[in-house]
């Protein structure tokens, strides 16, 4: 219900099932990222900031251009790319899963991960602001209603029913996920 909320959101800038500006999924409006038809679509769209099946910058899936999301080669990208800004699989900035830079998602060790991380920016099961997958808060992700959370969590930094900040699972060190022992991982 917040403004650039990624997943069935109704509100700017939303990326999953949203009927404004700035949707993701199955949206007509600009900066939408699935199945749209103005710019910035996420979802096998044409026009410059799309997400999925893409060729433009901030493209999601299958992109070739920066700021995208799965199979990307450019920077910002999220799903197996190579360049700064990836979300899945990358090993620059700005990664999501199996990342080693900042702004990973998933197995990361830097801040802002996107994955199982507890920093601010994440893509998946996180509470922060600019998350991808169901969150509650600005521009989150995934089904979290706390601020830097991953799923489901009501403490701030959290990842998984924790209540200690920063923690993952059973973690005790602030911004660990899972038997880590160094900050935002």
């Amino acid at each position: 219900t917040d403004s650039v909320n990624l997943y069935e959101f109704t509100d700017s800038g939303n990326l999953y099932g949203l009927t404004d500006s700035g949707n993701l999924y199955g949206l007509t409006d600009s900066g939408n990222q699935y199945g749209l038809t103005d710019s910035g679509i996420l979802y096998e769209l044409t026009d410059s900031g799309d997400l999925y099946g893409l060729t433009e910058s901030i493209n999601l899936y299958d992109l070739t251009d920066s700021r995208n999301i799965y199979e990307l080669t450019d920077s910002r990208n999220l799903y197996g790319l190579a360049n700064s800004g990836n979300l899945y699989g990358l090993t620059d900035s700005w990664s999501l899963y199996g990342l080693t830079d900042s702004v990973n998602l998933d197995e990361l060790t830097d801040s802002v991960n996107l994955y199982e991380l507890t920093d601010s920016r994440n893509l998946c099961g996180m509470t922060d602001s600019e998350n991808l997958c169901g969150l509650t808060d600005s521009v989150n992700l995934y089904g979290l209603t706390d601020s830097e959370n991953l799923s489901v969590l009501t403490d701030s930094e959290n990842l998984s029913a924790l209540t200690d900040s920063g923690h993952l699972s059973g973690l005790t060190d602030s911004r660990h996920l899972s038997g880590l022992t160094d900050s935002r991982n």
